[in-house]
């Protein structure tokens, strides 16, 4: 214990030094403190043993500007025969203050309820490195002060909460190798808006940082001019994570793990140096790459560093090595990189000239082959389908529009029993130039003298439906099909649909069954029949209409005894 009798003769010297380490000190008698001289400026207290208690705040009352209380609990082991200190000296008085009660206050309306934390006025660098400092970094409320340098390095902080309030006079803060594997969105509170160096290297801060969407965690941290993430064990970056540095000169992401430049910075202006070395870049996207040359052009000394990366120089990414080749951007040792070609060998980028052209020579030389090949494959497939599609048209048709007809409530479909009955004995398939035979002979022969009900799409059709539904499902609910061939027939579009569903339907739905009737009313010549027809005409019977009163007799029996058989 650092005790008043033995420090009290320094009040009236002018000494700006003072070095206590390593001296096992674990507190300072209350009051002590005041008895520094006025002109200390620095004080080392390096390799102590020094613990939270009420003489702090008697830190408020000096002068001093810079404090190293570096490496406690490092050298020393603890004493077998222990100095006996007094209770009463140390502890007995609370740490109620009038100084504490004051800047305890000062921030009592936060959120957070941040702990005060007692500063010299005049201190500007403090060094509280390699301490073994164990704990959760809360919220901390710094008392008045000019602090311009932290240096909390080498601890255990493993987890950085916050926010830290009072410290904007900060310009420089190393929280490197603390094992962090947690900062939250709020610990650089606005207070931080002066902060422009931050090292934040050798931590595990890859758990958390690329999960931050939004930028949140730098969002403050506008005039930052330096940042060191390396050894963080990152894969990757938020789209947004540098969206507030527009200041930013220097990012250090190197020894991470990174495959990919995926984060924004080509609004980072003031960029000078990008460390990307010793991570797992194979090569650069064309966003990344534009982002970089945007950057390039509009400052000439940017550099960037990707050596110790496994690149590729291959086919796919030639546009890499183009970049690599023609880039204005500076590369740090260049002539040391290495890319693996194809066939895995590794070579040096010494004669990245050299190598770009040979890999051009290769990849165009392959590029037609695999363009034509990848061209008569294609073809063939469209070929292929098309000719199925086409073949198989008036199924697919057929299919489709029973599909339909099967899942509309209102259309009426009748099972295929073989001792079903219709809702027609026959559709007519007809032109509409020929309607006056449709609707009169044929209506007055077939349905009022002989029963057979007919159906005829001018008269039968529901109305609401669409043509193509209306014929699929007339011709399902029909026994026969009664086609009034003519050349007016041959050429209307709806007249053919109606003649191919018929078709399909006696081969997918009747088994085969002879549905179609053919009723010639034009005299038509075998060649000017379609193929198809002329098959039918072939193989099925057909009926010509006669001219004469004999023959019309036997012409109306002949339909009249096919649509009742």
């Amino acid at each position: 214990m650092l005790r008043t009798s033995q420090i009290k003769y320094l009040t009236n010297t002018s000494i700006q030094e003072i070095h206590g380490d390593s001296n096992r000190l674990q507190q300072i008698e209350i009051g002590a403190v005041l008895f520094m001289p006025k002109t200390l400026d620095y004080v080392s207290a390096r390799d102590n043993q020094f613990s939270y208690g009420p003489y702090l705040w008697d830190m408020l009352h000096i002068s001093l500007k810079t404090f190293d209380v570096s490496h406690m609990f490092t050298f020393h082991r603890e004493d077998e025969q222990p100095q006996k200190c007094s209770y009463d000296i140390i502890c007995k008085k609370e740490p109620d203050t009038e100084s504490e009660m004051k800047y305890g206050m000062e921030y009592s309306d936060q959120t957070f309820q941040a702990r005060p934390l007692p500063m010299p006025h005049q201190l500007t660098l403090l060094n509280y490195s390699s301490c073994h400092f164990d704990y959760s970094v809360l919220a901390f409320n710094l008392t008045k002060n000019i602090l311009r340098n932290v240096d909390l390095s080498r601890n255990l902080l493993t987890s950085w909460i916050g926010p830290i309030y009072n410290v904007k006079s900060l310009k420089h803060l190393d929280l490197s190798s603390n094992f962090c594997s947690n900062v939250s969105h709020y610990f650089f509170s606005e207070d931080f808006g002066s902060l422009e160096e931050l090292h934040l290297q050798n931590n595990i801060l890859g758990l958390v940082l690329p999960y931050d969407y939004k930028g949140k965690v730098l969002q403050n941290l506008h005039n930052l001019k330096t940042i060191n993430l390396s050894q963080n064990k990152i894969q990757r970056l938020s789209k947004d994570f540098f969206k507030s540095q527009l200041k930013i000169e220097r990012i250090d992401l190197s020894e991470n793990t990174f495959e990919s430049i995926d984060f924004d910075i080509g609004h980072l202006k003031s960029l000078k140096y990008l460390n990307l070395k010793n991570n797992r870049i194979s090569y650069l996207s064309a966003s990344a790459i534009l982002q970089l040359n945007s950057i390039g052009i509009l400052n000439k000394i940017f550099t960037i560093d990707l050596s110790q990366n496994n690149s590729l120089c291959t086919c796919e990414t030639i546009n890499f090595v183009q970049w690599l080749v023609t880039t204005t951007v500076r590369l740090t040792g260049k002539k040391n990189y290495t890319c693996q070609l194809s066939d895995l060998t590794l070579v040096s980028l010494e004669n990245i000239d050299k190598l770009y052209d040979t890999l051009s020579k290769d990849c165009m030389s392959k590029i037609p082959l695999i363009v034509a090949l990848v061209a008569s494959v294609s073809s063939v497939l469209i070929i292929i389908c098309s000719g199925l599609i086409y073949r198989y048209r008036w199924k697919l048709r057929y299919a489709y529009y029973m599909i339909k007809i099967r899942s509309h409530k209102k259309m009426v479909l009748v099972e295929n029993d073989d001792d079903k009955s219709y809702m027609y004995g026959a559709f007519v398939s007809y032109a509409d130039e020929d309607s006056t035979f449709a609707h009169k002979q044929l209506l007055t022969k077939l349905e009022k003298e002989n029963g057979i009900i007919l159906c005829l799409h001018k008269r039968n059709f529901l109305p609401g439906n669409d043509i193509a539904t209306n014929i699929t499902s007339a011709i399902h609910n029909s026994r026969r099909t009664i086609i009034i061939m003519s050349r007016n027939f041959l050429k209307s579009y709806w007249c053919m649909f109606e003649y191919n569903m018929a078709r399909m339907e006696s081969i997918y739905e009747r088994g085969h069954e002879n549905v179609l009737f053919l009723i010639f009313i034009d005299k038509i010549a075998s060649k000017e029949l379609p193929l198809h027809i002329l098959e039918l005409v072939q193989s099925q019977s057909y009926i010509e209409y006669p001219n004469d009163e004999y023959g019309d007799t036997v012409f109306w029996d002949q339909i009249t005894q096919v649509l009742t058989s």
